[in-house]
């Protein structure tokens, strides 16, 4: 793809093409971890007899009973870390930085942490790592009630819909180059 072209003369079947590996190399690298997530998931909230096991004893006549110690562990971690939100805090550590810039962002980190509701985000994407290893939330840039464009913080329900770079090494996945979200959209729009 050439990357000095203009943007009325690039090829947008290049990008497509592109895009399209990328995902495809995502899909096959992720679709395992997301299907582990998806049972530990189903584990965590009650479905803890296997599929053959289950049968045999429904056609038996026989009880499966569950004894789930897991919602518990997980609603007491949730709620201990929305009681003890983890804060961002900026470090003047470059050149051109002072203590009053960082405090500035500061501000600036907290107030869209508090417009978003930050600690109900948090809590969502540590409940789905807590049930299943996995949990996700995004950064938007959306206009609010007063019209103000700017960043929001949104939960991302089911974190089997995303697909990160699968070349990506670091814990958070900061290193990422690319991710797939995956919506559904009504054809209409």
């Amino acid at each position: 793809m050439n990357i000095d072209a203009g943007i009325d003369e690039l090829d947008h079947s290049e990008i497509i093409e592109e895009a399209l590996e990328r995902f495809e190399a995502a899909q096959q690298a992720w679709s395992r971890i997301h299907s582990q997530y998806r049972e530990d998931l189903l584990f965590a909230n009650g479905e803890q007899w296997d599929e053959k096991t289950a049968r045999i004893r429904s056609q038996e006549d026989r009880s499966m009973l569950n004894y789930n110690k897991l919602l518990t562990n997980i609603k007491y971690i949730v709620n201990n870390a929305r009681m003890n939100t983890p804060g961002i805090v900026c470090s003047p550590i470059t050149e051109g930085a002072n203590k009053n810039t960082a405090k500035v962002f500061d501000g600036i980190i907290k107030y869209i942490q508090y417009t978003s509701n930050s600690k109900t985000v948090y809590a969502n994407a540590l409940k789905g790592v807590c049930a299943g290893g996995l949990g996700a939330f995004q950064i938007l840039v959306e206009e609010d009630i007063d019209g103000d464009i700017g960043p929001v913080l949104k939960s991302i329900k089911d974190p089997t819909t995303v697909f990160i770079d699968p070349e990506a090494e670091r814990t958070c996945f900061e290193d990422m180059k690319y991710a797939f979200i995956i919506n559904w959209m009504d054809k209409k729009l």
